[in-house]
């Protein structure tokens, strides 16, 4: 597979997130069952739109905090700024990317909304996430996948209060996916 910019619109886009061979490439050689030293690869069809959801909680209550003071920024691969105002549902704790993505919020709790991730979706890729809540540490996703079609669901995202000037105290929060895998880590 050979390209000569990822941001071409069409065909596929590898890009290493770390390793010796870490960033945009336009060609790469793998085999099956082998090792590389080119680090987390990612490969994404650029052909379509797709939709980005989520919320935000409070890591040590575990409930969603309001969005409406919240800072976002949403990068593509190559760290370009894609846009910093999501859709947010009407009682404010989820967002979505881009804010014309969602065509209905539907009724509250507002967890069936309805896409269009075709007409008004950001282009397939792979995206960059931070958020910013004021008393809150900031926080960055990366490697978030859209694909064609699709609506990329994040799920709850932690936030960890911050601490008064001075204090010697350090709170440390875990998370893990939904897979098996990750669950069998503690």
């Amino acid at each position: 597979m050979r390209r000569r910019d990822c941001a071409i619109a069409s065909g596929y886009c590898i890009k290493a997130t770390s390793g010796v061979m870490q960033g945009t490439k336009t060609y790469v050689e793998a085999k099956a069952g082998v090792t590389t030293d080119a680090g987390n690869l990612y490969v994404v069809d650029t052909t379509g739109k797709g939709c980005i959801v989520g919320a935000i909680v409070d890591g040590s209550t575990g409930s969603q905090l309001l969005l409406s003071n919240a800072t976002f920024t949403l990068k593509d691969y190559a760290q370009n700024t894609v846009a910093t105002t999501p859709s947010l549902d009407p009682d404010g704790k989820q967002f979505a990317f881009p804010s014309g993505c969602v065509t209905s919020w539907g009724t509250a709790p507002y967890n069936s909304p309805t896409f269009d991730q075709s007409g008004q979706g950001i282009t397939s890729g792979v995206y960059s996430l931070q958020i910013a809540i004021p008393g809150y540490y900031t926080i960055n996703e990366s490697a978030i996948g859209v694909v064609n079609n699709t609506t990329t669901n994040m799920g709850f995202l932690p936030m960890v209060g911050t601490f008064a000037s001075g204090s010697k105290q350090i709170k440390v929060i875990l998370t893990w996916g939904n897979q098996t895998k990750d669950l069998d880590l503690h």
